[in-house]
């Protein structure tokens, strides 16, 4: 290897690596600095043959480990190079990594779908880049559908639309419904009654003569700055679901998902179809104001429905899911899925820092057990090929955080942790930032409630993020405040919050704070918020209905970012669940 360069050494000889900026420069007459030359005969890389001795001996003494290819980096490269494990021959040309935020990055919203925006109702039939693609699997909502079925998907077969047909069920075509009922056509109601329940024109009747405050299109920038937060979304959700390593927690998300899909199909067919209308009217967000707004009210109402009585189970769309656990409340609780602390640097025990600590009090910074790059390169590796961390140009000793690889849960297996304690002291909030209250707090409020309201119910519900991150982008500027070196030295930096980073549980909250501020004035005290936490609270069960329809609507509506984890969430409980669940001291209320 170091014969490779010898043809180059009149110019080596005569360049260095500046040792603040590590950039490459020539050297100064009588500078004292080691060249690139001298670097490159260090020796310290060379053909060795261990036969009949071991490494160690036969290594150099300024040869370490990290030059030799070994577990860590193949558990790196089956991450990053899936194919070259693969048994089938491939002449491919590797192309790079690519992933939804990359390929949005570079390629940006397709815009002809925004004009088309402004001139029809209707989405373009294709468009260039489908983001579920590079997903991992993850289910991504098809955009490129109407408004006319806000309940049902593309997906759904003739079978299902020809049931709805014989039952007499509305196409759920939220505008063209509307305009039916504002018709003076003196033949309207004979109409509308031969095909609508009088429950259905009931709630039809809800948004009649309701007009926008304004024309929401004639603010173009406006208009184009909701269409970019809906297109960001996409691919955005489809990195993160990607980076999702909690175990098994893709796999439920898919699951989550599809039975969700299925109560809105079962919602659709019935006489609650138009019930989404009383949640748009109460939180007063107009259908006109953007084209998500139906279709994200029939969201929020199919998740609140899995937990409310109907005879969903019993039906068609869901007797396959009868069994699953994610319905069963109670037996959930019982069996949560192992997660990491969410506790950041700021709040972390003060043991939690000691195998790490008194580690590097005997050894060098590049001298570190084996099993520690095991465990954390492969994780890096798919982090980075989600797309939710990259690479940092900052030199190894300007990036203020270290790689860790800490036991973590039951069964001790090691997992990514960064220490940022080098930069917690420099870390401020402004005064109008609002930090998270305590659990005590959220205790006495809900006891009071319970107190007033005999028959009082709940609904707890949990902001979904992946396990090392949070859902919340940093801007470029701020990018390097998140970087950290991995055991080998290579520079990382966040795209998106860590949930180490000092004080994190401050961004989520006030982030989460600014979405109900929202809607505070409709919400009221009915509902509490902790950091990725929030609590509905309902007199009975439909007064719950309402409000906890109306919180899901809030946290994943515009800008369409956030997203309710329905398996870290509990809905239509009372308090007793509440406290019995809280007891098992699996955190389902920190």
């Amino acid at each position: 290897m170091q014969d490779q360069y010898r043809p180059a050494e009149s110019i080596l000889t005569t360049i260095t690596h500046d040792p603040e900026t590590m950039r490459t420069r020539d050297l100064k007459p009588g500078e004292d600095a080691m060249s690139i030359w001298e670097e490159i005969q260090k020796g310290r890389n060379r053909m060795l043959n261990t036969k009949g001795k071991t490494l160690e001996e036969q290594m150099a003494p300024d040869l370490d480990q990290s030059c030799f290819y070994g577990e860590a980096d193949a558990l790196e490269d089956e991450v990053l190079f899936p194919e070259e494990s693969s048994t089938e021959p491939s002449n491919a040309l590797y192309s790079g990594t690519v992933n939804a935020l990359e390929t949005f990055g570079n390629e940006g919203p397709n815009l002809e779908r925004f004009v088309h925006d402004l001139e029809t109702d209707e989405e373009l039939e294709s468009n260039g880049s489908d983001w579920s693609d590079v997903s991992d699997g993850h289910l991504l909502e098809n955009e490129n559908q109407s408004d006319e079925d806000e309940w049902k998907d593309e997906s759904e077969d003739d079978e299902e639309r020809e049931v709805a047909s014989e039952n007499a069920k509305p196409s759920n075509n939220g505008e063209d419904d509307l305009a039916m009922v504002k018709s003076d056509s003196p033949t309207m109601g004979d109409i509308l009654s031969s095909v609508f329940s009088a429950e259905q024109q009931k709630d039809m009747a809800v948004l009649h003569l309701w007009k926008p405050p304004r024309d929401f299109r004639a603010d173009v920038k406006a208009d184009f700055d909701t269409f970019y937060e809906r297109e960001k979304s996409r691919p955005f959700k489809a990195g993160w679901h990607a980076a999702d390593l909690a175990p098994g927690g893709p796999e439920r998300w898919e699951e989550a998902q599809a039975i969700v899909k299925q109560m809105k199909s079962f919602i659709g067919t019935s006489d609650d179809s138009f019930k989404h209308y009383h949640t748009i009217r109460f939180l007063d967000v107009h259908p006109d104001k953007h084209r998500r707004v139906t279709r994200d009210a029939c969201d929020a109402r199919a998740i609140a429905y899995l937990f409310f009585p109907s005879s969903f189970l019993s039906s068609k769309y869901g007797r396959p899911h009868k069994h699953s656990l994610l319905l069963n409340q109670r037996e959930r609780a019982l069996n949560p899925t192992p997660r990491r602390p969410h506790a950041s640097d700021a709040k972390k025990p003060k043991n939690f820092w000691d195998e790490f600590d008194s580690h590097f009090k005997t050894h060098a910074v590049d001298d570190y057990p084996a099993e520690w790059d095991v465990a954390v390169r492969p994780i890096i590796a798919r982090l980075y090929k989600a797309g939710v961390i990259g690479p940092t140009f900052l030199p190894e000793q300007n990036t203020p955080g270290k790689a860790m690889a800490v036991p973590t849960g039951p069964s001790g297996q090691r997992d990514l942790y960064i220490d940022f304690r080098l930069i917690q002291p420099e870390i401020t909030f402004p005064r109008q930032v609002n930090h998270p209250p305590s659990k005590d707090w959220l205790m006495i409020q809900m006891h009071t409630f319970a107190k007033k309201h005999p028959g009082a119910r709940f609904s707890t519900l949990r902001l979904w993020s992946a396990p090392h991150f949070y859902p919340l982008m940093i801007g470029y500027d701020r990018r390097s405040f998140t970087s950290f070196t991995d055991f080998l030295g290579r520079g990382w930096e966040w795209i998106f919050v860590p949930k180490d980073m000092p004080f994190s549980e401050t961004s989520i909250h006030h982030t989460a704070s600014q979405r109900f501020a929202v809607f505070r004035k409709q919400l009221g005290d009915r509902v509490l918020h902790m950091r990725d936490l929030f609590i509905v609270m309902g007199e009975d069960e439909a007064d719950l209905l309402k409000y906890t329809t109306a919180a899901i609507f809030m946290i994943q509506t515009e800008p369409w970012r956030l997203e309710v984890d329905i398996w870290r969430s509990f809905m239509n409980v009372d308090l007793e669940f509440l406290e019995w669940a809280d007891g098992l001291g699996s955190g389902w209320l920190d």
